[in-house]
């Protein structure tokens, strides 16, 4: 117990001097210090990363001041032997101290962090989706929907969009730089050969297709919560309808008792669009992970590809000793393995070319240097 005590208020001051020392910091800063005026010297003194992590900087204060408050009602809490409550405390401050670190994330690793949480969304929807299965009558094989559920998956989907928004203020700003350096002004100043400026009009064009993906992705994130909210009115309304009372209940005709629509039988429609828009966000974050992709990583997930595709075709394999009627379906798999199999050998191909480049790129580099 005293060991635990002494570990908390080891945390708690920790946390405590360091949100105090940034919180101190970030009252003495000069106002708009992040954007000087044009008509000041101070302009040309700005460091634009300083300025960026200032700006993150005050987008994480409120987590920090939360997670201090939340560690000292832990130590007060524990203090009094109350360890349920403590716990519930502690948790919190990690939460916020979670929440304060993404502010620093770059975008990357909001991608990476994007990805993990739609996909997670996109595995619950489809344990309630699932159709009702055909020798179960209108018994169905997925778990019952309540409003709980639709309030977590919500408050997911919604935490998730917000970082979209933030993962899009990161490549609109890249956007900006890149373009300021593709112009006529900064082309005049910059005297580097055309050839060492590509690189520069290849990462505006990779950032400009970044730009389209989130768009996409913030599209279908923001289908999954309009869904959500149509399955809570249904609920709410289902809730609010009048019940019979038992001895009225035999008295009701049986023409009506409100039947389900024949285009959602069993209530679930919009927990299946929410599903295929939850995946389709899913999908589209995938490509923006490869869109940033180091050339290791690319390596790495093009073995992993190939490997599930290995094991796709020896399944696949398997089905030629089956009998005839299975034959058309074992072929059309085997079309559908073809055109992924043909995709991945163009990765290869691409991922062979950049290793050539990089090989070649000593070489060149002191082929100019007197021997």
């Amino acid at each position: 117990h005293e060991y635990l005590v002494d570990s908390q208020v080891d945390l708690s001051e920790r946390t405590n001097e360091l949100t105090t020392r940034l919180q101190a910091g970030l009252e003495n800063l000069p106002d708009d210090s992040s954007t000087p005026s044009p008509d000041t010297d101070a302009e040309a003194d700005v460091d634009p990363g300083q300025a960026e992590f200032v700006e993150k900087l005050q987008q994480a204060m409120p987590f920090l001041v939360d997670a201090n408050e939340a560690m000292k009602r832990a130590k007060t809490s524990m203090d009094l032997e109350e360890f349920t409550a403590a716990g519930k405390a502690q948790f919190e401050a990690i939460t916020s101290l979670i929440e304060a670190r993404e502010r620093f994330a770059d975008l990357r690793m909001l991608i990476e962090l994007a990805y993990r949480t739609e996909s997670e969304i996109a595995a619950a929807l489809g344990q309630f989706s699932q159709p009702p299965l055909p020798d179960e009558g209108s018994e169905s094989s997925a778990l019952e929907w309540d409003a709980s559920t639709g309030e977590l998956i919500a408050e997911n989907q919604t935490k998730n969009l917000e970082r979209l928004r933030r993962l899009n203020d990161l490549v609109n700003k890249e956007i900006e730089k890149l373009t300021a350096a593709e112009s006529p002004a900064s082309q005049e100043s910059n005297s580097q050969p055309d050839a060492d400026q590509a690189p520069s009009k290849q990462e505006l064009e990779r950032y400009v297709f970044a730009a389209t993906l989130v768009e996409e992705t913030t599209d279908a994130m923001q289908q999954v919560l309009d869904s959500l909210q149509t399955v809570e009115i249904q609920e709410s309304e289902n809730a609010e309808r009048p019940k019979a009372e038992p001895d009225e209940e035999s008295e009701v005709d049986e023409n009506e008792k409100p039947k389900p629509s024949s285009d959602d039988p069993d209530g679930l429609e919009n927990v299946r669009n929410a599903k295929s828009n939850a995946d389709r966000a899913a999908e589209k974050l995938v490509e923006l992970r490869r869109l940033f992709f180091s050339l290791i990583e690319h390596l790495r997930e093009t073995a992993e590809r190939q490997a599930s595709l290995n094991d796709r075709t020896e399944t696949v394999a398997g089905t030629d000793s089956e009998p005839q009627e299975a034959e058309s379906d074992a072929g059309e798999k085997s079309s559908t393995l073809a055109i992924q199999q043909t995709e991945l050998r163009d990765v290869a191909d691409k991922i062979a070319d950049a290793l050539k480049q990089q090989a070649q790129q000593p070489s060149q580099s002191t082929s100019g240097q007197p021997n």
